[in-house]
């Protein structure tokens, strides 16, 4: 997926509970969730890899999860409340 067809699924598919992140750390969150690595997320949208891992990371901070998978998971509205 390039960055353009990510953008489109992007703009379709964004969860409600995503608000609470800014555009940035959605945009990483969304890429991870479709199945991107850190390095490809930084070499794709011009940013260093510890600024993506920083979003990721302020993003799991952000919603209350532990890790990556559970990151995911939350994006695609799969984490039920209170599990963690």
């Amino acid at each position: 997926m390039n960055r353009t067809n990510y953008l489109t699924l992007h703009e379709t598919r964004t969860p409600s509970r995503g608000q609470l992140l800014t555009p940035a750390e959605q945009e990483v969150v969304a890429l991870l969730a479709s199945g991107w690595r850190y390095r490809q997320i930084a070499r794709n949208t011009n940013r260093s890899l510890g600024t993506v891992k920083l979003h990721a990371s302020i993003a799991m901070r952000k919603t209350g999860v532990y890790n990556q998978t559970q990151l995911v998971l939350w994006w695609h509205g799969l984490l039920a409340e209170g599990v963690l």
